[in-house]
């Protein structure tokens, strides 16, 4: 992301669930983590240059089941036209991550819409055809992590994900030290 807004490119980061239960202390009231949460995202997208923001109000763990979120994601497709789209892979384990891939894919299909998606991996490496090199940005992306620091006690996600893009960047030449893996097809092979 931090690539496409650096060239230019229009760039919308839409989050499909509130993430009220990803503070596994429990210690702060719900309605705070959420506003903690977005500030997190905030800031972060802020660092890689993302300022077009969308926070939807779906709870977490009920995406697969959430009442109205299939128009809204057509609605949006049909409102934004982007040319590409990012989204966890469908064999992610998180069930939010999952049913964020099948609602853009059952989305594409009601909203006529043919562009890019670009699967990404979150918790479950997949197999990718295409791979960025991000080592120009890679400070950027650190900064960005930093960000979420309700999210780095639950877990070490900087090194998760330092780890998988240094791994990506094994086939590419010298100097590409990190990158990201996508597997990214045109929404005509994967429309229903």
């Amino acid at each position: 992301l931090a690539l496409h807004a650096g060239a230019g490119d229009a760039v919308k980061v839409v989050f499909l669930t509130n993430g009220a239960e990803g503070d596994s202390t429990g210690e702060m009231e719900k309605s705070r983590y959420v506003a903690l949460r977005q500030e997190e995202a905030k800031n972060a997208c802020g660092i890689i240059g993302v300022s077009d923001l969308v926070f939807w109000p779906y709870g977490d763990r009920s995406l697969s089941g959430a009442r109205g979120a299939l128009l809204r994601m057509v609605d949006l497709l049909r409102d934004y036209r982007p040319q590409r789209v990012y989204v966890p892979s469908p064999m992610e384990f998180h069930p939010d991550h999952r049913a964020a891939c099948f609602l853009l894919c059952d989305a594409i299909g009601e909203a006529g819409r043919n562009l890019e998606v670009a699967f990404y991996e979150v918790n479950q490496p997949i197999s990718v055809n295409t791979l960025v090199d991000i080592t120009p940005v890679l400070a950027q992306k650190l900064r960005a992590i930093e960000r979420y620091q309700s999210q780095l006690r639950e877990q070490p996600y900087g090194d998760i994900i330092m780890g998988l893009d240094r791994f990506r960047s094994m086939t590419l030449p010298e100097g590409m030290t990190h990158a990201e893996g996508f597997s990214l097809w045109q929404s005509g092979l994967i429309q229903k």
